[in-house]
Formats: C-alpha cells, structure tokens, sequence
C-alpha cells in the first residue's frame, strides 16, 4: 500500500445537499527519512528537495472521527495505481502504435510505393486510435481515490 502523510484543512459536514461529510486534506510533500539523510534510503528526501512542488489537496468522503488540523495518512493499493496507469498510459500508447501501423498492415502496396503522405496517414491513424483508445479507457476505468487513514500505517 502507498501511502502519503496529509493534514486535514477543512470540514464540511453533512447536510441535505451533500449527505455526506467532506474532508479537504492538504497532502504533505515527502520528506527525509533517517536512511536518506544517510544516504542508504529510497531517495524521496533527495527528489523532495530538488523537485519543489505545491501541496496538492484532496477532497475526500471524511470519517467521523476526522477533526480539523489532525495529521492522517493517505492510501492506494499499489494494485490499483497500477492498473490505472495502465488505463490511463499503457492503453493509449499501445494504441497509437497499433493505429500507426495499420496502414502498413492493410494497404501494403501503398507503403511500398513510398506514397506521398504515407506518414500522415500513419500518424493520423496512431492519433485516431490513441483517442479511441483513450475514450475506452475513460469509460472502463474511473480515476480510484485515495482512503484516509487516522492511524500510522508504518510496522517500524
């Protein structure tokens, strides 16, 4: 399970409108462990310093115990991120190179004669089935969000 420290800025408790509590949780850049500043770790604490990037807040379905300012963690099966980018990238790339040799597979005199517009045609083609794929992808798989945890999921 990956997992993101985050600290909760906002509550929005339910109502008529919204059934629903909503948490808003800023998640927290990753920071150095003990093994990084040692040099022997992962390597998050490096890529932290140099790749400095804005918090990135979530609205998420908050539990009842969740309270404002509280320090929470956020979890992903590794399975599902995974499969998402999957959907999302492997799907798309496999097809636009699948659409971009199509018309080699199809028409091969046409590639053979070293038609003018042979590669226009391929790229068209590797575009067309890139979005197709893609459209496929948006209605198979829809974006998994994260579960809040109150409680560490560190074993250490």
């Amino acid at each position: 399970m990956l997992t993101q420290t985050g600290v909760v800025t906002d509550i929005q408790f339910a109502d008529q409108s919204q059934p629903i509590p909503q948490a808003t949780i800023q998640a927290l850049p990753a920071s150095a462990c003990e093994r990084c500043l040692n040099g022997g770790g992962c390597g998050a604490g490096l890529f932290s310093r140099l790749l400095r990037m804005p918090a990135t807040e979530l609205v998420l379905p908050a539990p009842d115990e969740l309270q404002l300012g509280q320090r929470v963690w956020l979890a992903i099966d590794e399975r599902q991120l995974v499969r998402q980018a999957w959907y999302w990238y492997g799907l798309p790339s496999v097809g636009f190179l699948l659409g971009a040799a199509l018309p080699q597979w199809l028409w091969p005199a046409v590639t053979a004669a070293k038609q003018p517009g042979q590669d226009a045609l391929s790229i068209l083609s590797g575009v067309s089935l890139m979005i197709i794929s893609w459209l496929l992808a948006r209605t198979l798989q829809r974006p998994q969000m994260p579960r809040i945890l109150l409680n560490s999921p560190c074993t250490d």
